[in-house]
C-alpha cells in the first residue's frame, strides 16, 4: 500500500475565512484553555481514526504561539505517544513584526525578526524525535507581512534584506542537519519571483 502524507494545524478546524483572525474568534481554542497537547490528542482521538490506513498525519505548528522553549519536550512526548510526525515547523513572526520582519529597513526590527527564525529551526531541531525517517519536515518563512507590500521608494532594499536574511537562515539551518526543506510561502515566492 503506497503511503500518503498529510498534514493539519488549527487553522484548519476555523468554519470560515481567514484562519483566527481575530485571535479571540475560537474563544474556547484560546492557548491558557487549549494547548498544543490538547490539540494532538484532538487530531489523534478524532481525526486519526477516521482516515485509511495508508495515510500518515503530520502536525503544522507555529513557533512561538504553538510551539516554544517552554513547551517543546511536552508537546513531542505526546506526538511519539500519538504516533504523529512534525510536517511543518513556520515563524509566527506576523505576531511581533507586522511592517518588514526580517525585510526591515529598520536594522533592530531585522535583526530580531532574524533571532526569531533561527529559534524557531531550533526548537524545530529539539523535535527531531518527531521526524518522519523518509520525509523531512517542511520550515516555511511565513510571517504574514514581510512590509515589501507597503509602497515605499525602498523597495529594492526591502528585497535585498529579505533575500540575504533567508540565504543567513539557510545557511544556520544547514549547519544544525539539514533535514528541514525551506520553502516560502507560495505567496511570498510568487512576490520574490516577480522582483
Amino acid at each position: 500500500m503506497i503511503k500518503s502524507y498529510h498534514s493539519i494545524c488549527r487553522w484548519t478546524f476555523n468554519p470560515g475565512k481567514g484562519g483566527f483572525v481575530p485571535s479571540n474568534i475560537r474563544p474556547s481554542w484560546s492557548s491558557d484553555k487549549f494547548t498544543t497537547v490538547d490539540f494532538v490528542k484532538l487530531v489523534a482521538k478524532k481525526i486519526k481514526p477516521r482516515l485509511p490506513e495508508n495515510i500518515i498525519i503530520g502536525i503544522k505548528l507555529h513557533y512561538d504561539t504553538e510551539i516554544n522553549e517552554q513547551n517543546v519536550k511536552e508537546v513531542v512526548d505526546i506526538m511519539k505517544e500519538e504516533n504523529i510526525y512534525l510536517a511543518l515547523i513556520t515563524p509566527g513572526a506576523h505576531s511581533h513584526f507586522a511592517y518588514g520582519g526580517i525585510a526591515s529597513l529598520n536594522p533592530d526590527e531585522r535583526k530580531k525578526a532574524e533571532e526569531f527564525g533561527i529559534k524557531t529551526v531550533d526548537v524545530g531541531y529539539e523535535m527531531k524525535d518527531v521526524f518522519l525517517d523518509d520525509k523531512e519536515p517542511t520550515f516555511v518563512l511565513w510571517n504574514g507581512s514581510w512590509g515589501y507590500d507597503i509602497a515605499t521608494p525602498f523597495i529594492k532594499k526591502m528585497y535585498e534584506n529579505l533575500k540575504e536574511s533567508i540565504v543567513n537562515l539557510c545557511k544556520y539551518e544547514e549547519k544544525k542537519m539539514e533535514n528541514f526543506i525551506l520553502q516560502l510561502n507560495r505567496n511570498q515566492m510568487r512576490d520574490i519571483l516577480v522582483c
